[in-house]
């Protein structure tokens, strides 16, 4: 309830400039689609600004137009969330042969795993072209998937050296 009458009241002050730190926590469904709702009406009618600060980034995603990441005080990242979604991919490909080393280089390939012949890629950089890089290695079958913005996070802090790493307890 607190954090509810804490959104009525920031709202209701019509700010030009709105800040949150972790603005969905506490509420249930029904009321993170309510606070999002006035949200979305009150960027579009009143022109607000808001900056949002989350580690739940698949909220995140469907309100934000840009995003940006910060490291240890400091912004490494900083895009348009259209420009970022055009910039990074997943490709998933099934091949009779494995390709040897010159298919991820010519596609950019910053992360892949195999299982058995089918080997899926993080690709960043120019999309434009993938499917006809794909299509010189002669796939049985490929897709190209978009990348989630939590997914996104995860490849672009990994190159930073903030990369998930396993974790033995003993």
């Amino acid at each position: 309830m607190k954090r509810q009458a804490s959104f009525i009241l920031a709202f209701s002050s019509r700010p030009k400039v709105l800040l949150l730190d972790e603005p969905f926590d506490g509420l249930d469904p029904i009321m993170r689609r309510q606070v999002k709702n006035i949200m979305m009406q009150d960027i579009a009618n009143h022109k607000m600004t808001v900056i949002a600060s989350s580690h739940n980034l698949r909220e995140m995603e469907d309100l934000c137009d840009s995003v940006s990441i910060m490291h240890h005080g400091k912004i490494l990242f900083n895009q348009d969330l259209s420009e970022i979604r055009g910039s990074h991919c997943k490709l998933q490909i099934a091949f009779k042969t494995l390709p040897d080393n010159k298919f991820y280089e010519d596609l950019n390939v910053v992360h892949s795993s195999q299982k058995g012949r089918i080997i899926t890629c993080i690709i960043k950089g120019n999309l434009s072209k993938v499917e006809e890089k794909v299509s010189k290695y002669n796939p049985l079958m490929y897709d190209i998937l978009p990348l989630t913005l939590e997914e996104i996070f995860t490849y672009e802090m990994g190159e930073m050296g903030y990369e998930i790493s396993n974790v033995i307890v003993e």
